[in-house]
């Protein structure tokens, strides 16, 4: 949970919006100029939602529509996580976290974890100029949504879930977690469609009550977090 920042537009908590690109855009645009030496590095604004709610195209559209100069777009490094392969059988390791959960949650959370900064700090690197950055995803959802959910079907003992939880030091939650969150409400029967429809590598072996159970956790993180913005997606 982060604290108020007078800096931001007043959030709008768990309201609806009728066009998210659109309230996205106009998020950013209000944002007053950034780093300076209060805040050293860029916004960090982070959209969420189910697998197969819509956010790879919202950012796309999104992508088209800012100043590369002024905001940069990270895209969940799933590319990362196809590409760590076990060689005894060229499986991922999403597809064998997907595929046996008990066995690779607190692994495959690990690589999630480094990932996620690896991408944000790659943003910064090769876009220094830059204010805000948007994600797909965030560590702060890897927590308190994915982990926490994993943790509840013990698919993380205790002992692993407290190996993780060290990795959360204060200056990690300072550079990397969101300072805004925009959640893509969709149902889960729609996302799981949607999921069957791109076929996409990895996606598989995905169960409606993953999604489902994925959605109840995401809905009783986001009322505790600053800034939430809840939307309805067709």
């Amino acid at each position: 949970m982060t604290s108020v920042d007078p800096t931001y537009p007043a959030p709008k908590k768990m309201t609806r919006i009728q066009d998210p690109l659109e309230e996205l855009l106009a998020f950013c645009l209000a944002l007053p100029p950034r780093p300076t030496s209060m805040h050293p590095r860029p916004y960090i604004l982070s959209v969420e939602g189910n697998i197969g709610a819509g956010k790879t195209s919202l950012l796309d559209q999104l992508e088209v529509r800012v100043n590369p100069r002024r905001v940069v777009v990270v895209r969940e490094p799933v590319d990362t996580w196809m590409r760590l392969t076990d060689p005894t059988d060229g499986e991922s390791i999403l597809q064998k976290f997907y595929k046996c959960p008990a066995v690779y949650s607190f692994t495959f959370q690990t690589v999630v974890f480094h990932s996620i900064m690896q991408s944000i700090d790659e943003a910064i690197t090769t876009h220094p100029e830059c204010e805000i950055i948007v994600c797909e995803r965030s560590l702060a959802a890897s927590r308190h949504v994915f982990c926490a959910m994993l943790k509840e079907a013990n698919q993380i003992s205790a002992f692993e879930m407290n190996i993780y939880e060290s990795f959360f030091t204060p200056s990690v939650m300072e550079r990397y977690y969101p300072d805004a969150v925009f959640f893509l409400d969709v149902d889960p029967h729609i996302c799981l469609k949607r999921i069957q429809k791109r076929d996409r590598k990895g996606e598989e072996d995905i169960p409606l009550d993953y999604l489902i159970k994925l959605d109840h956790t995401y809905r009783q993180w986001l009322p505790e977090y600053t800034h939430a913005f809840l939307e309805h997606v067709p």
